[in-house]
């Protein structure tokens, strides 16, 4: 079975929402944090 060209163009998908975009860059973020933590590790006053 072959598309015809209009079949073609009336092909959608592979968005991606934006809310995975922001859990992405939560978890990323938060793993950044807890790097940077344990490599300097704030000192007690």
């Amino acid at each position: 079975m072959t598309l015809e060209k209009k079949e073609m163009l009336n092909i959608t998908g592979g968005g991606i929402s934006p809310w995975v975009i922001f859990g992405i860059g939560a978890v990323v973020t938060f793993l950044a944090g807890v790097f940077d933590g344990f490599v300097r590790p704030p000192s007690c006053k």
